[in-house]
């Protein structure tokens, strides 16, 4: 199934926020998930399968509804919220603004498996960067296929944890904060919800986040955002490049 429920964490999932694997000592003992009651006893599943590989985790899920999750998630009383719809832009904004960490969204199907980024292109990936999944939580499949998954998933995060540096590419967004009005487009728009409005009141995004698609640049009305590589007097210059090449004159 393609309906998907939006999980939304501070942390991330229940793994991330306890430890490592089974035998090894957890970092939190206690993790508390609150949220939509359409998603509570999957939760509570994925609770009681956690707990008894790590005996000494206690994990404590309660239902109460998506708004109820999402508001213990912004007053800091719940580590994991589950919630049936997306998060709002100004609630991420409340979270990032009252604990200084950015919201990630792990999206999990009606049938209770996560969901990758892409089945083909990025089989190993969550849409958030740097969440990477496999085995039985990505679906039912044998022990082999488990393993290779697993293989893969590692070899990702091993990708991204071996170098002392990211690069990223150089099409990327960015804000001239003389321009900036604050009127929240780009935050709005943004497909990866990387824009955000700093404590300087201009919005910003940051470069290792950006993807790149250029739709932040295209919606701000006061033109305060260039995509590098493809900014308009840069476009206009391939235009009339282009034109000239053929010996036509560029319409003016």
């Amino acid at each position: 199934m393609k309906n998907v429920l939006a999980v939304a964490a501070v942390a991330a999932v229940f793994a991330s926020g306890c430890g490592g694997g089974p035998g090894t000592a957890p970092r939190s003992r206690s993790v508390t998930v609150k949220g939509s009651d359409t998603m509570v006893i999957l939760g509570q599943r994925w609770a009681e399968t956690y707990m008894k590989e790590h005996p000494g985790v206690s994990i404590q899920v309660t239902g109460g509804g998506s708004g109820t999750g999402i508001a213990a998630l912004i007053n800091g009383a719940t580590d994991i919220c589950e919630a049936s719809r997306p998060m709002k832009d100004k609630e991420k904004e409340m979270v990032r603004s009252r604990h200084g960490r950015d919201v990630k969204e792990i999206p999990v199907a009606l049938d209770g498996f996560f969901l990758e980024a892409h089945m083909k292109l990025r089989p190993v990936d969550f849409a958030s960067e740097g969440f990477f999944l496999c085995g039985a939580c990505h679906g039912p499949k044998f022990i082999d296929e488990s393993i290779a998954q697993a293989q893969a998933a590692a070899a990702r995060a091993v990708s991204i944890l071996s170098r002392p540096l990211l690069e990223v590419g150089g099409v990327v967004s960015r804000v001239d904060p003389d321009r900036c009005a604050a009127c929240l487009t780009c935050v709005r728009t943004c497909p990866y919800g990387v824009p955000r409005i700093n404590a300087d009141g201009v919005a910003e995004i940051e470069a290792a986040m950006c993807h790149g698609c250029g739709v932040c640049a295209a919606e701000c009305p006061a033109k305060a955002i260039d995509l590098m590589h493809y900014k308009d007097r840069q476009i206009v210059a391939k235009t009339d490049a282009l034109f000239a090449e053929g010996g036509v004159a560029a319409p003016a």
